[in-house]
């Protein structure tokens, strides 16, 4: 029960010293956030170092308790007694936190620079020992993140440290899955808005959805931009444009497909121009699509 109490106070007050000191970053670009598996081999150095760090202890104190041997020959008579058992806790605490200081100082596995958060004071450089480790360029963030590591780990122990984790991983998968929702709907959106709209709005502008679709098809076939052949309608050049595109034997087909499609339908010029107003009305992702 004390160490469940221990261990939320000890989140409480790393989870007040983030807020106040760093920033995550949560997301490294689209689809580059770390998995579950790469956060925890990102972390293995820490992890190695809390279990390390518990097992030195436990063997302190087991000599401790032993008459006859250093660091107390004394022994200890009694060691459930509650006087020694709360004088253990606190002198473990202290230990715990001086071992996984002299650890963090050799191997630089500084759990919130390994995690990716910037800690305030981080481009504070206070000297550079050009050595190695932690040493080499270490700056006030350097040492505000070395402190608070050895103080998750000494007063918190492996189960801090893996709450820690486990808690980072739900965390990043929930921010994953609530960005796939958000863009799902975002997509469902303007997909609405270019059914529901752009396209009634062309087709009183004489282009059936058929047609407007046929257009951009044969264009993305002759990987032609859909701006490109509004352009080109708007400064009067179609001819050169689909001169252009009877250059390759891709564009001829296309060329001949949009000609006759734009006598059939009897599309005046004007109408086509408004197909980039239209589209300036959705997303760029859906705009596109059709480019």
């Amino acid at each position: 029960m004390k160490r469940s109490l221990r261990s939320l106070a000890v989140l409480f007050w790393v989870g007040l010293l983030l807020l106040a000191s760093t920033s995550v970053v949560l997301a490294q670009g689209e689809g580059g956030t770390a998995g579950q598996d790469a956060l925890w081999s990102m972390l293995a150095p820490i992890v190695a170092i809390a279990t390390s760090t518990e097992r030195l202890v436990e063997m302190y104190w087991n000599r401790y308790e032993q008459p006859g041997v250093w660091p107390n020959k004394k022994g200890v008579a009694n060691p459930k007694e509650s006087a020694y058992v709360l004088f253990k806790m606190r002198r473990s605490y202290w230990l715990g936190t001086a071992i996984a200081f002299i650890a963090v100082g050799l191997t630089d596995a500084r759990f919130f620079r390994l995690l990716g958060l910037d800690v305030l004071f981080a481009n504070m450089e206070l000297f550079h020992w050009g050595i190695g480790g932690i040493f080499d360029h270490f700056t006030m963030g350097s040492a505000l993140d070395w402190l608070l590591t050895a103080g998750v780990i000494g007063w918190g122990g492996t189960e801090l440290v893996h709450n820690i984790i486990e808690g980072l991983v739900k965390g990043r998968n929930l921010w994953k899955e609530t960005e796939q929702v958000r863009a799902g709907e975002r997509q469902f959106t303007e997909t609405q808005l270019f059914y529901e709209y752009v396209l009634p709005q062309l087709e009183q502008l004489g282009i059936p959805a058929t047609t407007f679709f046929q257009i951009t098809g044969w264009l993305r076939e002759a990987n032609v931009p859909l701006d490109e052949f509004v352009s080109a309608t708007l400064n009067h050049t179609q001819e050169a444009f689909f001169a252009r595109l009877e250059a390759t034997p891709q564009g001829a087909r296309a060329a001949a497909a949009l000609r006759n499609l734009l006598e059939r339908e009897e599309i005046a010029p004007d109408n086509l121009i408004q197909i980039s107003n239209l589209l300036q009305t959705v997303a760029p992702q859906m705009a596109e699509r059709f480019n």
